[in-house]
């Protein structure tokens, strides 16, 4: 069957309307994007007034969030104290701390504030 002109027309005008108003195929939805990852390597140069200290045995993170790696061989004592160098808030939307142990032998890193008590104020955004 052999359609006529003006026919043939019409069908072209509304495939082309229905693409237009979102009825498209299947493959032309985008996906969600992604989460950035967490920088679990970083290290601000920030050095801000404050401190702080652990309210359990804990280590610190090399990144501000809970999927980074742990730092050192075994936990920090309850009550250590933590010199703040600043804070950040992940895309987890929690706080977390740069932060160097008052203790030498213990490398700078990041903590959650779940797990800290007596933060000092003014400590800088990271």
């Amino acid at each position: 069957m052999r359609l006529a002109p003006m026919t043939a027309l019409a069908a072209t005008a509304l495939i082309a309307a229905a693409s237009l108003t979102g009825v498209a195929q299947a493959d032309t939805v985008s996906s969600p994007p992604r989460a950035a990852a967490p920088n679990c390597d970083w290290s601000p140069r920030t050095n801000g007034p404050g401190s702080m200290r652990t309210d359990k045995p804990i280590r610190l993170r090399t990144g501000p969030a809970a999927v980074c790696d742990w730092i050192g061989w075994t936990d920090m004592p309850t009550g250590q104290k933590l010199w703040a160098w600043c804070k950040t808030v992940n895309s987890s939307h929690n706080t977390w701390y740069f932060v160097r142990p008052d203790v030498d032998g213990w490398d700078a890193g990041w903590i959650y504030s779940g797990n800290v008590d007596g933060v000092s104020s003014g400590i800088p955004t990271c």
